[in-house]
């Protein structure tokens, strides 16, 4: 559960984050993401071959001499990915990486770094309301590029079909949020659903599509009285979900009959049992009536079981362990011990400098808090899948004054600076594992050059360069896929 993540995005984002890539397939068979001028420090070096020492020059825009560069490579060790928890590669995803948010030039940089660290799928939204902003009349250019550039990279795509234009919506008149109530005529939804799965549907069975559709989110978390509010995102009641939740099923099964539907994913929000937590919730997901019968509920109209688990404290797997048991157990009661259940969030917050009063962990803490949640979720065969939210932060200030949750849950900083859990996620998946650190200092015409000594190409696989300086708050990345 977020609390901002369906604003706008953070202005500092936009203006201050330089770490641009540019994709370009080098004709030595490696595919580079080179550092774009506009960055701060721009990044540049000859073809990246096996065994091939690299000279890479880094130039300060303005020229600044005198100035140190610190240069951070993550490089493969295993010629094939492997993760280290004995599941299948699609075990890990990501969430919260908001393509349709950024730049071009941003996105390219999101993804890249997602597939390098082993991601198979991200989580994203796709906004009913920008979608089809007039009835009947839709706007795709921002769905089909993402979708193209996620085809590119070989990364599934999950997205959350939520957020109700104003001329569909019950609460039409409401100044903020419309978005976040039932739509007056579900066969709108219905019809919606339908015009984007059949626009993103695999048409082969060889074909890049879309395949996981989610159908809106955390629809057991609104205000009191059910008045909608900054932060909630379904301000409408679950009997009200569930009906929304089988227009939903119907017209992405009509579109696609073998599609992947999730409902929107039940959050532990850690609020009073009995009232919205993620037991209470599931419980009246399969039985809103409580008659023990599942009937009247929405168990026909999702085909995997979705759900949110955010900790609070100190990481411990008896927490995880208690909710799953939990879960699986409601699931059984009511005949649906078959179905997969996906965590499409969880994670764990950090702060550097800790503080005592924060509640969030240091970097390192965050770090092995990666590996406790895979490792104990990979222990139940029904969990399929399990994404960490988030891949980057939203915000510029992460200190331990930002309670926001967008500021402290990402394994990349802002300023695409790699947090220490970056690295341990990739090593999960088996596609990262060594780190080096190199530095240089500028010359009088502000550059710098670095050589990568040819051991260090050792793999095929991804490689990613940071490159950063104390005098500018982000990072320049270049990702460059090295064939065997």
């Amino acid at each position: 559960m977020r609390s901002t993540r369906e604003r706008s995005l953070p202005f500092g984002i936009i203006l201050a984050s330089m770490a641009f890539l540019a994709i370009a397939d080098m004709l030595t068979g490696c595919s580079q993401t080179p550092s774009a001028p506009s960055a701060p420090l721009q990044v540049e070096s000859g073809p990246w071959q096996i065994g091939t020492q690299i000279e890479v020059r880094v130039h300060t825009l303005p020229p600044r001499s005198g100035q140190i560069v610190a240069l951070k490579l993550l490089a493969p060790v295993a010629t094939s990915p492997k993760p280290l928890i004995g599941r299948k590669a699609d075990f890990f995803g990501l969430a919260g990486v908001q393509l349709l948010w950024l730049t071009p030039e941003q996105q390219e940089t999101e993804i890249a770094l997602a597939a390098a660290a082993g991601s198979q799928a991200i989580g994203l939204d796709f906004e009913w309301r920008n979608i089809e902003p007039k009835p009947g009349q839709f706007n795709w250019d921002g769905t089909d590029r993402v979708v193209a550039l996620a085809g590119r990279y070989g990364l599934r795509l999950v997205p959350m079909l939520m957020y109700t234009p104003r001329w569909a919506s019950s609460a039409a008149f409401a100044p903020l949020d419309y978005h976040h109530a039932p739509p007056m005529n579900l066969n709108d939804y219905r019809d919606f659903v339908y015009a984007v799965v059949n626009r993103y549907k695999p048409r082969q069975a060889t074909d890049f599509g879309i395949r996981d559709w989610v159908i809106w989110n955390e629809p057991n978390v609104n205000s009191p009285l059910n008045v909608p509010q900054p932060g909630n995102f379904w301000s409408g009641s679950l009997e009200e979900y569930i009906q929304l939740l089988r227009a939903g099923y119907e017209g992405a099964h009509a579109a696609d009959p073998n599609c992947n539907v999730l409902n929107g994913a039940l959050a532990d929000v850690s609020w009073e049992e009995g009232e919205a937590d993620l037991i209470t919730a599931l419980e009246r997901l399969y039985d809103p009536n409580g008659d023990g019968v599942a009937g009247d509920g929405g168990r026909p109209f999702f085909d995997t079981l979705n759900i949110h688990l955010y900790p609070t404290g100190e990481p411990d797997s008896g927490w995880y362990t208690t909710r799953l048991d939990a879960v699986t157990r409601v699931m059984k009661r009511f005949g649906d011990e078959n179905k997969r259940v996906w965590i499409t969030e969880t994670g764990f917050g950090s702060v550097a400098p800790p503080t005592l009063d924060a509640p969030y962990l240091n970097e390192g803490a965050q770090a092995d808090a990666v590996r406790l949640v895979y490792e104990t979720t990979a222990a139940y065969p029904q969990v399929e899948r399990v994404f960490w939210w988030s891949l980057r932060e939203y915000y510029q200030d992460a200190s331990a004054t930002n309670r926001e949750m967008e500021a402290h849950f990402g394994l990349l900083r802002a300023g695409f600076t790699p947090k220490p859990a970056y690295l341990a996620y990739a090593r999960l998946t088996g596609y990262l594992d060594q780190a080096f650190t190199l530095s240089a200092t500028t010359d009088s015409e502000g550059a710098a050059s670095v050589v990568l000594p040819a051991k260090l190409i050792a793999q095929p696989g991804y490689y990613v360069l940071f490159v950063s300086s104390v005098q500018f708050p982000d990072t320049t990345v270049v990702v460059h896929h090295v064939q065997p």
